[in-house]
């Protein structure tokens, strides 16, 4: 049944005289009579009792008005929605990071997100940069933040660099070092190292070789375990030393030292990555609200980075929404 139709009825059940609804629709009167007795022809019922141009809705017609007004709000939400999912103001993103992440800016970021885009339910994932990208490619999460580089093999992924932490040591209090501040790799050279398994850690791995190759040794790994929380209670515990970002050693409390390594490899790339061809309006939304974050946490982090690097300047702050609109004009 047309919905034009249902409106009239409405208006017609509200006004309960002819005259008075086709003026409130701009018909003539003989119009909005054939349009009601063609709902009562296709439903084979009499919704209404006539009488000198008044109206009197029967029981059937009590009950149609009733599901009338129940399907015409549904349509107009329907096309609220529809319009709201093109815009990338509803729907669902599923967001998956690394352990580099956990207590980086990304919380602050998903929290904006939330406040600007209520509707929009995000599902996190926690896991390790090569399942990770593999999940995107697979489109099972939707963007994911993590340290490249990525798979070994070439995937369809659209890469956005993000500013960038440095690599930390991390000491037991008892260690020879652990007043310092800044050490260099190679005063840990005779140290028993703790770090995750390389297949966890494929882009920290291949990042923080440069290091090992500056100092010019091959780290004594004793144990490899999974999750900074547990390298943390080791190296408390004094089983060994261990190389962790800057960003998780910030959340670390007082059960080991941290110094931070002196050398121009000590800084440890970052980037979201997303498939090319998803096309979702909901992930165009956060890839704008996380350029203009990764913008100020860039421009935070140039005023803190210690010699000899510099981080790159922050671009100016833009609007979330024209940033969108422009990255969807990009395609």
């Amino acid at each position: 049944m047309k919905l034009d139709r249902l409106r009239y009825f409405v208006v017609l059940a509200e006004e309960l005289h002819f005259g008075r609804a086709a003026k409130r629709l701009k018909l003539s009167q003989p119009s909005l009579t054939l349009q009601i007795q063609k709902i009562e022809a296709e439903i084979g019922l009499t919704l209404l009792n006539r009488g000198r141009g008044r109206a009197e809705l029967t029981p059937a017609g009590r009950q149609f008005l009733a599901e009338a007004k129940l399907s015409l709000h549904h349509a107009e939400q329907a096309t609220v929605r529809a319009k709201q999912a093109a815009s990338g103001s509803v729907g669902r993103l599923s967001v998956g990071f690394t352990s580099d992440y956990v207590h980086g800016f990304l919380a602050d970021l998903l929290a904006s997100f939330h406040g600007a885009y209520p509707d929009v339910r995000v599902d996190s994932r926690f896991d390790i940069s090569t399942a990770l990208s593999e999940a995107v490619v697979e489109r099972s999460v939707d963007v994911a933040f993590l340290s490249p580089p990525l798979l070994a093999h070439p995937a369809p992924l659209k890469t956005m660099p993000l500013p960038s932490t440095r690599f930390v040591a991390l000491l037991p209090h008892g260690h020879r070092h652990a007043r310092a501040k800044r050490i260099g790799l190679r005063a840990l050279q005779g140290d028993r190292f703790i770090l995750a398994p390389v297949v966890a850690w494929t882009g920290f791995y291949q990042q923080i070789g440069r290091l090992f190759d500056e100092a010019g040794f091959v780290p004594n790994t004793v144990h490899q375990v999974m999750g900074p929380a547990m390298i943390e209670n080791l190296v408390a515990a004094g089983v060994g030393v261990s190389l962790v970002s800057e960003t998780s050693a910030e959340a670390r409390g007082s059960k080991v030292a941290v110094a931070e390594l002196d050398s121009a490899y000590a800084e440890l790339s970052q980037a979201a990555v997303w498939h090319e061809r998803n096309d979702s309006p909901v992930l165009n939304s956060f890839l704008a609200l996380l350029e203009i974050h990764a913008g100020r946490s860039r421009h935070r982090s140039s005023r803190r980075t210690p010699a000899p690097l510099r981080a790159r300047s922050a671009p100016a702050n833009r609007d979330a929404g024209r940033v969108a609109r422009r990255r969807s004009r990009r395609g």
